[in-house]
This record gives C-alpha cells, structure tokens and sequence, in this order.
C-alpha cells in the first residue's frame, strides 16, 4: 500500500471523506436516474456510498491504474520519463539526440562516412575542421514538442528501440520505472458510476428477498402490523374481498378516470405531460397537479372535472 500512496494518480480522491465530497452529487444524481422509486433515494444514497467504501473502490482504481506491466506499456511518454525508463541521465540523451539530427541527418545527409558502412555509430571530421563530431544512425523524432526538450512526447516503441540498439553505457530497461498513466476526472468518474450502478441494484434485490419473506414490513399500513405496532403473521386476513360488490365497482370507477387521464395528458404539450406525470409519480394529488402546472383552460377544466367525479 505504501508503493500505491506514494505514486498516488492525480485528479483522483486522496481518501474515501474527498471521494463523497467530490462526487457525492453525482452519485446522488445516478442514483435518481437508476430508481423508480422517488421517496426512498436517499436511503439508496447513504447504502450506496458505505458499500463504495467497504469495497474500497478507490484503492481498486488506483491499484488497476498503476498495474502498468511491460506488456501493458504505455503508449508515449515524455523525454525524461525515457530517461528514467533508460536508465540515463537527459543531457546523454539530449547528446545523442544531436548526434543524430544534426550531425547524421544535416551534416552527413542521413548517409553513413564511407569508412563505415553497416555501423551504427561512429565519427567524422569536417573539411577544414579537425575536431572529431560524433553521429549515430537513429534516434527517435517525437511527435509533440522540440526535440532537444524534456518535455517532448516520444513512441514508447521508439524508446524501446533506441534501448536495443546500445547507444548509452550501462543502459539498463527499469520496467518499474514505466510512466503512471495519466488519469484525469472522467476516467475515475466512470469507474465510479459503474460501482454505484453495481452496489445500486444490489441493494435492489436485496431489498427485494426481503419483500418476498416479509412483505407487511415495507409498508405503512396498519393492517399489515398489531395495535401494539408489531408485525401482523396474518395481515392477509385484514384484506378487504376482491369479489365483493363494492369493492368491484370502485375498481371499475378507478379504472376508467386513469384511462380519462392518461387521455387528457396525451393531449397536453409535451413539456406539460412530463410535468404533470412526473408530479402525480411523486403522489401529488390532481388538484394540486392543477395548481402547480400552467395549463390551458380546457385542459385544466376536464382535469378538476376529472377530480371531482
């Protein structure tokens, strides 16, 4: 754990406390999109975040973002990030790096002195100049940034090249020295949506096992529990006959007003039907609806109609 502390990725929550207060809307936000059931979110949200916690989501995305092995590499990585990796110091590697690009490219025209064909490195002199200029016959061209700047991105296949061709003195490949992969926000916000998608349902069905045992738990009313306010074993002897008379009319009266009003809403502008179906979801009763929502005269008319019947 010390290891994961010490190359902790940035942009990522330090301790689980940052975590809720950095993406606690967030999670509270999916969590109304994944539910059906409006009173009971916040109950969701606090089960969510303890199982994010206990699941330890945070050391988990930070241990799979720094698993980088050798055959996970990544894809660029800056000048002296390869400095690292090689095993170098930048000014050998800067060296080297004008060795090619000046002398063997611009001075030599990319060809080889005659006097070394096949060699990979070697030395020339210039007309009129007796210094001795060093050359080598590749190094890599970054694909952003100047090429004498330790901040120039480079392939990482480039750099692994530039390691097999043996152009520094005791260069030695240090895997554990890859560079961390850059994390930024909407990475760890994606993993984090996905657990919380996870734990959500979760909780779901466990809520849901629950039901099935004890179904009179979850639900307010009395006859499901014992004047004294314990569980009723036979609250379905408190349930009123579907068969009776009463019972069927009142079924059929309640039948046709939901058809009456899923006909009205139909009717409604689009941007009215999602308001007033979102508040009768969130048991507002019609009159209210009425009150709340800007509606035209006729519709809000066959609507109070409709309350009164």
């Amino acid at each position: 754990m010390m290891t994961t502390a010490a190359r902790w990725p940035e942009g990522v929550p330090k301790d689980n406390d940052e975590m809720i207060r950095m993406y606690g809307r967030v999670i509270m936000t999916w969590i109304y999109r994944l539910n059906v059931v409006r009173g009971n979110a916040e109950d969701h949200f606090q089960t969510v975040c303890l199982n994010l916690v206990r699941g330890n989501v945070l050391e988990r995305f930070v241990q799979r973002v720094l698993n980088t092995t050798h055959e996970d590499k990544p894809d660029t990585m800056t000048a002296l990030e390869a400095c690292d990796l090689l095993g170098i110091t930048f000014s050998a590697f800067r060296t080297r790096q004008y060795h090619y690009h000046k002398n063997f490219v611009e001075r030599l025209g990319g060809k080889r002195p005659a006097n070394h064909e096949g060699d990979e490195k070697g030395s020339f002199r210039l007309p009129g100049d007796d210094r001795l200029h060093s050359w080598v016959a590749w190094m890599p061209t970054p694909i952003e940034g100047d090429v004498y700047s330790r901040k120039g991105v480079y392939r990482t296949s480039d750099i692994l090249d530039v390691h097999e061709r043996s152009y520094f003195k005791n260069a030695l490949l240090n895997i554990a020295a890859w560079p961390v992969r850059k994390v930024k926000p909407h990475h760890f916000q994606a993993y984090l949506l996905m657990a919380v998608r996870n734990h959500f349902f979760n909780a779901c069905r466990t809520i849901r096992r629950k039901q099935q045992d004890r179904l009179g738990d979850y639900f307010s009313n009395q006859s499901f529990h014992t004047p004294e306010g314990e569980y009723n074993e036979n609250w379905e002897d408190n349930l009123s006959d579907v068969t009776a008379p009463g019972h069927i009319e009142a079924s059929t009266l309640l039948r046709e007003k939901l058809k009456l009003l899923a006909c009205i809403t139909k009717r409604l502008p689009e941007t009215q039907q999602i308001k007033v179906m979102d508040l009768l979801n969130r048991d507002y009763s019609i009159r209210e609806v009425v009150e709340m929502v800007s509606l035209a005269p006729v519709h809000r008319n066959r609507l109070l109609t409709l309350c009164e019947a």
